[in-house]
């Protein structure tokens, strides 16, 4: 687009420059006109090709704006897409966050209640633990550490 807008006011300076030398060859033309030195119909040839020159320039302007017009809309685009995927990414980092959070509180929870699994003796030696009923007895050697 902005190769467009460069073409665009190549095209308006030569039209301005071409505009300047219309008109001034249009006075020029009248000035001959006033003294009967040349028809009427060129005088009227050269004001239509000021007026279709100026005609060109408007035209020219106009598809100027209406490229600078659509380049501003493609950046408010834009920033409406890096706003939009900002927003996601803030939502799951959010969500992210949470999950971790609860998670720490899981690995204090089962840290502890596997810090009272073991059973740690005074000191080395061998020791009858009962696992499952008090009728059956399991020798077992534990060692201080």
């Amino acid at each position: 687009m902005d190769n467009a807008i460069i073409g665009y006011e190549a095209q308006l300076n030569a039209r301005n420059a071409q505009l300047e030398l219309a008109s001034e060859e249009l006075k020029n033309i009248r000035e001959l006109f006033r003294e009967n030195l040349v028809p009427a119909t060129r005088v009227s040839t050269l004001e239509r090709e000021v007026l279709q020159v100026q005609a060109d320039i408007g035209e020219l302007k106009s598809k100027i704006a209406q490229q600078r017009q659509a380049i501003a809309e493609r950046q408010i685009q834009l920033l409406q897409v890096d706003e939009t995927f900002t927003t996601q990414v803030l939502e799951a980092l959010s969500k992210v966050q949470t999950e971790i959070s609860g998670l720490r509180e899981e690995l204090v929870v089962l840290t502890d209640r596997n810090a009272r699994l073991y059973i740690k003796a005074p000191r080395a030696g061998w020791c009858m633990i009962s696992l499952f009923t008090p009728l059956v007895p399991l020798l077992h050697q534990v060692s201080a550490s």
